[in-house]
């Protein structure tokens, strides 16, 4: 039901389904991702979140999806070498991820190694799988 009011551009409606969801501990990895990368209606609370997000890769250790959000939020809490770790361990999982490749050379130039964040960009390039993650990895090199 979350999913149908999501297409329906009802968050806050999806944001409820998804939350009683993860409360009746679903054993679907999918409410808990969802329920935490929410935009609109959903979850504000980054701890929140991030609980969200580790029980997300509890029950689907293979998700590559919520190991870049978990990264994303410790990039944002300045907790680089989580977000690090986090990063790489999406980009290990679904190589052609270009939204990883850049996470992990954004939060490299935040760190102020902005000589590892091109090689991650140029090897991201070299996995790029369409035209598309191309383009945007290109520009994140230049």
């Amino acid at each position: 039901m979350g999913l149908s009011h999501v297409y329906d551009g009802n968050p806050e409606e999806a944001a409820r389904w998804f939350a009683q969801a993860v409360e009746l501990n679903s054993s679907s990895y999918i409410p808990s991702y969802l329920a935490a990368t929410l935009e609109e209606g959903g979850v504000a609370d980054a701890n929140t979140r991030h609980t969200l997000l580790r029980q997300a890769t509890a029950l689907n250790p293979r998700f590559a999806p919520a190991y870049l959000e978990r990264a994303r939020l410790h990039a944002n809490a300045s907790e680089f070498d989580e977000a690090v770790t986090l990063a790489r361990k999406a980009i290990e999982l679904d190589t052609t991820s270009e939204a990883s490749w850049i996470m992990l050379g954004q939060i490299l130039l935040r760190e102020g190694d902005p000589e590892s964040a091109r090689t991650v960009g140029e090897r991201g390039l070299t996995w790029a799988a369409s035209a598309a993650a191309k383009a945007g990895l290109t520009s994140f090199l230049e």
